[in-house]
């Protein structure tokens, strides 16, 4: 071959060669570019083998205790990392990434540091309802299918039990609805100060862990159904009701307009709830319609320190992956596109109840998650008609429906026996079930909801009320009055078939430290009631208290007392 085609092949391989080497670094600085901030189109695949959506740009990360301050920075120095929110709480932060570093990458990283215990992606979060294509017309079925109205004749609701709601937000103002949402009683309205010091500006209704601000509107209407399952005002002539008349919704959005969210946003939701446990107010429960594909410890961490508080998490199941077939929350891994168990829902906790959806005939619907071990029991799921955006009400359908009818007996429960714990509540619901045979082996119970048997059932707590109030007299000689306690239920009713013991003793006052009640201070109770009948004081004075104390064990299934008491002030003259 001559010179002159040698020359110009040669020409043409560097030509071909540099071709390559331009479109190799066009496609680098493409994936170097900085991470979109929408989260809808990210995805990673986990060891589990399926492919889960998670947020591009930030992952979360948990440091081993003991790190201080200047150790966790130096760590995130050398990846790039940047702490955007943290949650002392459980030790878990929100890292955002340095430009070009890829969730996956980072993660290795981060894994790889010594001082690192723990870090996983931010996945995606969605709420779980299904609208089916032939809608069901209808009243709340529901609410008869669980025997709600004979729980009603126990109790309606106390006012006071406090529901968190974790989802879209909430209308705050729908009619059906504004005397059941919560009011922060330590926040004033507009001020401009965390005046609660919660971390939180004018948290007046709770927060918007979305856009990282203290207004929980709903912007979808999924919540708002939701809340109304579970607290619609009852017995007030419009609309519907929840399954408890009269409660306190917390609204925290979790999820945007198209009913999606973060874990992180999740995390952030259960620790500003569980701050307000923890500071006073009495939540007891945490409705969870929302799901995901994939383990979180971090959420885990974050619903067992809930649970430590006091709180139960209703979880719905699921509503089958991307196909829309209900699927097996048991089901090992590695997992499909459409074999995707659910989360929170599948975590084995015993602060969580999963809740499947039934339809009135007490079937599974197709899109309804089960499972033997990790799904409760189920509830109304389908054609479930609620509160919704401006003011009006809506059918809706999927697990997201189910969860807030236990919710909702949650907040019953707690209503009658505030000192019920966790374990209690969650037993209480799933061991008064209506055994349903098409639910058998498809969860824990293999029944539904009822919940006129968990309320019909439940043995109240025991209060000790002074029925005779006593007066005050000369010292060393009986009271001129003398004292009757009444061992009553929640209700006011006296226990008649009680006959233990009431104690009474004397704490001082602004009469001196140095007094003792005389007399007989035990009395057995007959037909629920005890009389005093000697009772004296050995010391002239004024202002003694005087406290009755029920010898009791607390609430259980076989016995229902607890050990309460009452007090009155009593008012002492000196001997003339």
């Amino acid at each position: 071959m001559c010179d002159h085609h040698r020359s110009v092949r040669y020409q043409r391989y560097i030509l071909f060669v540099v071709f390559l080497w331009i479109t190799f670094f066009l496609h680098l600085g493409v994936a170097c570019a900085t991470p979109t901030e929408t989260f809808a189109s990210a995805s990673i695949t986990e060891p589990t083998g399926h492919q889960a959506r998670i947020a591009s740009g930030q992952i979360l990360v948990k440091f081993r205790a003991g790190m201080t301050p200047a150790s966790i920075g130096k760590a995130h120095s050398q990846i790039g990392g940047l702490t955007v929110r943290a949650f002392p709480r459980i030790g878990w932060q929100v890292v955002k990434l340095p430009p070009g570093l890829a969730v996956r990458d980072a993660l290795a990283r981060y894994r790889r540091l010594a001082d690192v215990e723990s870090a996983e992606p931010d996945y995606v979060i969605q709420a779980t309802d299904a609208n089916p294509n032939d809608p069901m017309f209808g009243d709340l079925w529901g609410l008869a299918k669980i025997q709600a109205p004979s729980a009603w004749e126990t109790a309606t609701g106390s006012g006071t039990t406090v529901i968190a709601v974790l989802d879209t937000g909430v209308q705050t103002d729908h009619p059906d609805l504004a005397s059941n949402v919560w009011r922060n009683p330590n926040e004033v309205s507009g001020n401009g100060v965390d005046d609660d010091g919660n971390g939180h500006i004018d948290d007046v209704f709770g927060i918007d862990a979305v856009n990282d601000d203290a207004n929980p509107s709903d912007d979808n209407g999924h919540g708002t159904h939701v809340a109304g399952t579970i607290g619609a005002v009852g017995n007030n002539g419009i609309g519907v009701t929840g399954v408890i008349w009269s409660t306190k919704i917390l609204p925290v959005k979790v999820l945007d307009s198209q009913r999606e969210g973060l874990v992180s946003w999740a995390i952030q939701g259960y620790s500003y709830v569980t701050y307000l446990k923890t500071h006073g107010i009495p939540v007891r429960a945490i409705n969870n319609s929302w799901s995901f594909g994939s383990d979180s410890v971090a959420l885990k961490d974050a619903i067992e320190g809930a649970g430590a508080a006091g709180i139960v998490s209703i979880c719905a199941a699921g509503n089958g992956a991307h196909d829309g077939i209900g699927d097996d929350n048991d089901a090992p891994a590695p997992y499909t596109v459409d074999n995707e168990p659910q989360y929170p829902a599948r975590f084995p906790s015993d602060c969580i109840i999963s809740v499947a959806a039934s339809n009135e005939q007490d079937q599974r619907p197709s899109f309804s998650n089960y499972g033997n071990a990790s799904v409760d029991l189920c509830a109304p799921g389908t054609g479930v008609w609620s509160t919704w955006l401006g003011g009006g009400y809506q059918q809706d359908t999927g697990t997201s429906m189910a969860a807030p009818h236990v919710s909702g007996a949650i907040g019953l429960l707690c209503g009658l026996v505030p000192e019920l714990t966790v374990q209690e509540l969650k037993d209480r619901i799933l061991d008064t079930v209506d055994q349903v045979p098409a639910w058998s082996g498809l969860s824990v119970t293999g029944g539904r909801l009822n919940l006129g048997r968990a309320v019909g059932t439940l043995p109240v707590a025991t209060h000790l009320v002074f029925t005779t109030q006593p007066v005050g007299g000369p010292a060393f000689r009986p009271l001129p009055t003398q004292p009757v306690v009444a061992v009553t239920d929640a209700l006011g009713a006296i226990l008649t078939t009680y006959t233990g013991p009431v104690t009474l003793r004397l704490e001082p006052g602004t009469g001196g430290d140095d007094a003792t009640l005389g007399g007989t201070t035990t009395v057995s109770c007959v037909a629920g009631v005890a009389h005093f009948t000697d009772l004296s004081v050995d010391r002239a004075g004024t202002g003694y208290v005087l406290k009755a104390t029920g010898e009791m064990p607390r609430p259980s299934y076989s016995d229902p007392f607890d050990t309460t008491q009452a007090a009155v002030r009593l008012a002492y003259t000196t001997e003339l």
